[in-house]
This record gives C-alpha cells, structure tokens and sequence, in this order.
C-alpha cells in the first residue's frame, strides 16, 4: 500500500499546475510572495486551522494521500497563508482552501480545485494588491480580495 500510495504522489508531483495559466496573461508577477513558499503537511498546519477544517468538514488528515498543501505570504505580513486540500477524492485534483489569519482569527479567505504541487504553480502571485492582499492570477483570470475574501 504504502507504495502505490509514495507512486501517486509522485504522478502528482509531475502533474502541470491546475490553472495551467500563462503569467504573461496576467500582470507582473511578485516574485517575493514565494520566498517562504513550501510543501506542508496536515500535522504541520497551525492548531487553529485543524479545528477551522474540522468545522467546515474537510477530511484530509495525515493517513491521506491528499496530505499535503503550501504556505506562501499573500499579503507581505509576518503571518504565512496556507492552501491546503480539503477533501478526499479516488483520484485526480484535490478541493483546496486558502486560510489567513486576519484580525487574529484564522478564516477561509479562498476555495479552488486544482493540482497544488509546485510553489510557483500553486497561484500567481501578482505585484498589484488590494485590500492589502496580492492579487492572483487563476485560470488566465485576476483574484482581487475584497471584503475578507478573494473573488
């Protein structure tokens, strides 16, 4: 078990980003949101984000192949965002969310559905900001925050 398990994710890992998007598309890419970009795992993620999931029914946990997520900074704080796969699946894209600490409370800010296996494929990170969080670039298409949310 444990290597079909170590095989899938490595196709995974060889898979091209969920939104397979052309950055040229979309703006000037801001590179420095990746500098404290890495691969995490559930028993990594921050108590208070386990809970957040737990709440919202997500039901990846650390026996999943779908263990596994990023911390990036999308908004030039000291707090990192996390995505992370939020729902089992038999196979293909996990169901992901981003989680932000804002006003001292960790909260869902972003719910997509893609390959998170590449830093720089997770999302594009674009230099313009709103509401104090970096724009995305997602499928060709801009993700502004507003309102405590991107949309």
């Amino acid at each position: 078990m444990k290597i079909i398990q170590s095989l899938f994710i490595f196709l995974l890992s060889i898979e091209i980003s969920y939104s397979q998007t052309d950055s040229s598309k979309c703006g000037k890419v801001y590179f420095d949101a990746y500098s404290n970009c890495k691969q995490i795992t559930y028993r990594t993620l921050p108590k208070n984000i386990k809970e957040l999931m737990k709440n919202n029914k997500c039901d990846v946990n650390s026996s999943s192949s779908y263990d596994y997520g990023f911390q990036i900074n999308l908004n030039d704080d000291d707090e990192l965002e996390y995505i992370f796969c939020c729902e089992e699946s038999t196979h293909g894209p996990c169901y992901a969310k981003i989680y932000s600490k804002i006003n001292n409370k960790w909260t869902i800010i972003y719910e997509t559905a893609g390959y998170i296996n590449d830093c720089e494929k997770i999302l594009i990170v674009l230099e313009s900001k709103n509401d104090g969080f970096h724009n995305l670039c997602i499928d060709e298409k801009i993700v502004r925050f507003f309102n405590g949310k991107y949309h």
